[in-house]
């Protein structure tokens, strides 16, 4: 089973390099595509000099970005994880003790987050997260998702939009079934709450995705999320 990780990358050497070493114990069946937007090649040629393969994408944004680097791969299963999440050999061999299963087959997937990293103040109430995210909440990109290679592609790819990819390919998981979800949870970096501040970063994420889902264009609200017109 040859596993190909996606990582979208787009101005962040930092967090790209990190990630990287997480994986540098990889096995030689693991295969490592960079899906590159960055205006510097700063990121394009350390992703090379670490042993991954870099894809180049004139289109910006996590959906296009990741469809470019799954046309890249060579994988019979595809692992999407942003720059930015921790990703090393047990979340690997856990990937692959869960598509093993095939009867009922199992087609996609995700990560747990760590509640006590992302959410300290709920870290008593893990268990309940849990079964949330289980049963009815949304699937996001930084709990790194994967899919058989096929699966995928009968899914049609992640939405062709600059942001909530996420949230429209959690529909289309949760709908298809053969969803599962595994430990050990993923952590994401913080960076973003310790500039803005916890509560308002939280805020301002689930209302962008109220809004989403009340059919807002994800380009709107790329602009107002980021606040540039690139």
């Amino acid at each position: 089973m040859r596993l190909s990780v996606i990582i979208p990358c787009f101005n962040d050497t930092a967090a790209l390099r990190e990630c990287l070493t997480g994986l540098a114990q990889r096995p030689p069946d693991v295969e490592i595509i960079v899906a590159d937007a960055s205006d510097t090649p700063e990121c394009f040629d350390l992703a090379e000099s670490m042993g991954a393969v870099a894809v180049y994408c004139s289109q910006r944004g996590r959906g296009p970005q990741m469809n470019a680097g799954a046309a890249a791969t060579t994988g019979d299963v595809l692992i999407f994880n942003h720059c930015d999440t921790a990703l090393d050999t047990k979340h690997l061999d856990a990937i692959r003790q869960c598509l093993r299963l095939d009867h009922p087959p199992n087609l996609a997937g995700a990560f747990y987050k760590s509640t006590p990293h992302h959410y300290p103040i709920l870290a008593w109430a893990d268990s309940l997260i849990r079964f949330w995210v289980r049963e009815w909440g949304a699937i996001y990109g930084d709990q790194t998702m994967f899919f058989r290679r096929d699966h995928f592609q009968k899914l049609g790819g992640f939405p062709d939009i600059p942001l909530m990819e996420d949230v429209a390919m959690s529909r289309k998981m949760r709908d298809a079934g053969g969803l599962q979800f595994l430990d050990p949870p993923v952590e994401t970096s913080l960076r973003r709450f310790q500039r803005h501040g916890y509560l308002r970063t939280r805020l301002v994420n689930f209302l962008f995705v109220w809004l989403f889902n009340r059919g807002v264009p994800a380009e709107k609200l790329y602009l107002w999320y980021y606040g540039r017109r690139d």
